[in-house]
């Protein structure tokens, strides 16, 4: 028997309008630390689909990994009593990331996914440099975090009717600053002193490209596991002034629920 033609569903087209909008109004509310998942559950209660389709419309999942991360900068005194003496540039550090994934198939492809996310993105790292003078030695390393959306595309090489294989995927991402604090270390003649002072001139909103290579495992008719690989890069800056940039290369897995 032939395959059916496939259908536009408009509640599927509404559903992809409404997260994107929401993910807007969610950043202008997250710095007061309001219940943001609920409208999560928002997003999902308008959400209905007149029949299923052969593939899954609609999973839902966590999502969460960790990355090698690091900065590029400029030259720049880690301290300003010698701004001359200690100068750092640069940095790596080890971050991770969590969240909540949702996947909803893109209007008439069976093989194209759009994605929101939504969660929390840990970027520290300890800077490098010239930080050692004689008997003294300066350690300079930051507590950078955000909170982030993802709005993007998945697709999937196979048409199995339960998704499995290799898929390429790509995400903007936009992340609301939680803290971007530099926790400084002074060490003489080995007593050390420690200052944790905030970068004022820290950017609210970083803005990111995370592309991935992904594989989704199913594990039932309902469960799929999706391991993934990928790498963040930035278009803005963390501190302009000292042309900061904060990149990340990835791994992690997502766990999602097929709804239907």
């Amino acid at each position: 028997m032939a395959k059916p033609a496939p259908e536009f569903y408009p509640m599927s087209f509404l559903f992809m309008m409404m997260s994107f909008s929401f993910s807007f109004y969610i950043m202008t509310i997250i710095h007061n630390r309001f219940p943001i998942f609920a409208f999560m559950l928002c997003i999902l209660s308008i959400v209905t689909i007149s029949r299923a389709q052969e593939r899954p419309s609609l999973l839902i999942g966590l999502t969460g990994g960790y990355e090698r991360v690091g900065y590029n900068t400029d030259l720049f005194p880690a301290l300003n009593i010698e701004p001359s003496t200690y100068i750092a540039q640069n940095a790596k550090g080890k971050g991770y990331y969590y969240g909540v994934s949702l996947e909803h198939s893109f209007l008439l492809n069976e093989r194209l996914y759009y994605l929101f996310e939504f969660g929390y993105n840990s970027m520290p790292a300890t800077f490098e440099g010239y930080l050692t003078n004689g008997d003294t030695a300066v350690s300079l390393r930051t507590v950078l975090s955000y909170y982030t959306i993802n709005w993007g595309v998945k697709y999937d090489f196979s048409s199995d009717s339960i998704p499995r294989g290799f898929g390429i995927q790509a995400c903007l991402s936009i992340g609301s600053r939680n803290e971007a604090n530099y926790w400084k270390s002074v060490t003489v003649n080995s007593s050390t002193a420690t200052n944790v002072s905030s970068d004022p001139m820290a950017t609210a909103l970083r803005i990111a490209i995370r592309s991935e290579l992904t594989y989704d495992l199913p594990l039932t008719n309902y469960w799929i596991v999706t391991p993934s690989v990928g790498y963040d890069f930035p278009l803005t800056k963390v501190d302009p002034n000292n042309n900061w940039r904060a990149n990340a290369l990835y791994g992690g897995a997502a766990v999602r629920y097929v709804v239907w």
